[in-house]
């Protein structure tokens, strides 16, 4: 048993991503996941999505990687990731040149994953030293392709293209059911590997018995950018419900007993950060309850804080005083509820579930407007609380886990994007030791690359920069000049006056006046704003500058 070889593996990720068709890619997915034994399905699924690292906390990081690699070549590993532009290619190259020929005996995926989960379990002082001596047997056992793979995988950067989709509709191929079925399970049990063991060793009722479970977080469901009050109530037919759209936290909480586990958007545990929302959740006197809800810092008037005020509170633990940054917890939606699950169930039914229990915590307030102009009124009374703007939602819609649409709308009153950093330059004068100039990249959503949309070394003052500094150093890829490119992992909302086209950057826009309002802890790449976003808004963007030069012409 465990008979799949890791050089096998690795040619199915060469064969997958020089692969065009999608249709193509699923039959040679699937054809590899038939082959598996049962036992080796779990670790392939956590190789082929670069989970490794997160799954098992590895604690071997690039720098640890790069230095075994030059033990065992002599080779100096900058010069070749300078040349071939990736980590992996880089370390496939210098096992070419080295070439050794003694023989050696082959690698399996279920040895080099147990080799992993050694390396996970090991604690204390050496530890790191006797990680890398582990990670380097099992290098000097690789050849050039299983090397490349084995370090891609663990530094999470696969470049293959199989995501959670293409696993789904493979799964779909092999069972021959809708991959809507497969989806849906997936989104409720939120474990794609789970997902693909229950349809791979029970078929179609393996994936029809995955049931939702309380403590296993559900992927959010997430909201498109209208272009205007008008446009967001007619696109329903005026039968829509706005609430406040609250700058803070999304949190979705658990609770089962005394029992209560916060999470991120991004299904991250947070619960040591907020104490005292716990405190305020096991007020709810339920069996078992699962709300979302938003997290925001208040002043000592009760009033929204912005969200970098609130930051200062993620990653801390229990036994810090928080009395400088007093938070509170705005429920907007209810889940599942003693033992049911609500998320079929239409918005109005929801909300009526939630005020019900919400009246021992408070509920994000809701306003059903019956006039256009009430609508914009409540919007400007939104900005003025300090909120960031109003969200527009279908009284009629039910709750679709991981899905961004139009059932759910919001609207701000400034311009903002969210993006990730991916390269930086280092700064001039009192700014030389810090990452000042940053590149920001947005989601082509097209091609499913991250482009380029311009820089900016606005926003952020000297501690956070110096602070951010360390940070993308140790994201660090490669390097240009003054210019260090990173791997996309920390996203920035940013703020700026104009879209504009140009030749410049590969996403074909530019940003005017870009500014950093702050670092978002809560997200990641998987929830930037995409080129399509920029469209839309470059769109409006010119609707409105034909409008204002069509009346100053008037004027004239």
């Amino acid at each position: 048993m465990g008979k799949t070889l890791f050089i096998d593996f690795s040619l199915l990720c060469e064969e997958i991503g020089k692969t065009a068709k999608r249709k193509e890619k699923i039959k040679i997915l699937s054809d590899f996941l038939l082959k598996l034994d049962k036992e080796e399905i779990g670790p392939v699924l956590t190789f082929l999505l670069g989970k490794i690292s997160a799954e098992k906390k590895l604690g071997i990081r690039e720098g640890g990687i790069i230095r075994i690699i030059e033990k065992i070549s002599g080779k100096r590993f900058s010069d070749f990731l300078a040349k071939t532009g990736d980590f992996g290619e880089a370390v496939k190259e210098i096992f070419y040149e080295i070439n050794r020929d003694k023989i050696k005996p082959a690698l399996t995926i279920k040895e080099v994953y147990e080799e992993f989960v050694r390396i996970s379990e090991i604690k204390g002082d050496f530890s790191k030293e006797e990680k890398e001596k582990i990670l380097t047997d099992i290098l000097e056992r690789a050849n050039p392709l299983e090397a490349k793979y084995i370090v891609k995988s663990i530094i999470g950067e696969m470049r293959h293209g199989v995501k959670e989709g293409l696993l789904i509709e493979s799964l779909s191929f092999i069972l021959n059911i809708d991959k809507k079925e497969i989806e849906r399970s997936f989104l409720i049990s939120g474990d794609i590997k789970k997902v693909l063991f229950e349809g791979l060793t029970r078929g179609k009722d393996g994936i029809r018995d995955i049931e939702f479970k309380i403590f296993n977080p559900l992927f959010p469901m997430l909201a498109e950018t209208a272009n205007s009050i008008e446009e967001a109530i007619s696109l329903h037919k005026g039968k829509v419900a706005i609430e406040y759209k609250l700058d803070g936290i999304r949190a979705q909480i658990h609770k089962e007993g005394e029992k209560v586990i916060i999470f991120s958007r991004n299904l991250e545990n947070i619960t040591d950060s907020f104490p005292e929302i716990v405190k305020e959740i096991k007020k709810i006197k339920v069996e078992s309850i699962v709300v979302e809800g938003e997290i925001i810092g208040v002043d000592r008037e009760g009033k929204p804080l912005p969200f970098q005020y609130l930051m200062r509170r993620a990653g801390r633990k229990r036994d810090i005083t928080f009395s400088g940054i007093p938070v509170k917890i705005f429920l907007f939606d209810i889940l599942f509820l003693n033992g049911k699950l609500l998320i079929d169930l239409p918005y109005c039914e929801r909300r009526r579930l939630l005020e019900e229990i919400g009246r021992e915590i408070q509920v994000v307030e809701k306003f059903e407007p019956e006039r256009l102009e009430d609508a914009e009124n409540y919007f400007e009374k939104a900005i003025s609380l300090g909120h960031e703007g109003i969200m527009v939602k279908n009284i009629s819609s039910p709750y679709i886990p991981g899905t961004r649409g139009k059932n759910w709308l919001k609207i701000k009153k400034i311009n903002t994007l969210d993006l990730v950093i991916i390269g930086a330059e280092w700064g001039y004068g009192r700014r030389k030791n810090y990452l000042s100039d940053l590149y920001l990249g947005i989601m082509d959503d097209e091609k499913r690359k991250i482009m380029c949309v311009g820089k900016t070394f606005k926003g952020l003052s000297d501690e956070e920069l110096k602070n951010l500094t360390g940070r993308l150093l140790s994201l660090k890829i490669s390097q240009k000049g003054r210019t260090i490119f990173v791997k996309p992992e920390i996203v920035v909302e940013v703020i700026f006056d104009e879209i504009q086209k140009s030749p410049v950057y590969d996403s074909g826009f530019a940003l005017r006046f870009a500014r950093i309002k702050g670092i978002r802890e809560d997200k990641g790449k998987q929830d930037i704003n995409t080129i399509s976003d920029l469209k839309n808004l470059y769109k409006k963007q010119s609707l409105l500058k034909g409008k204002y030069e069509e009346i100053q012409g008037s004027l004239l």
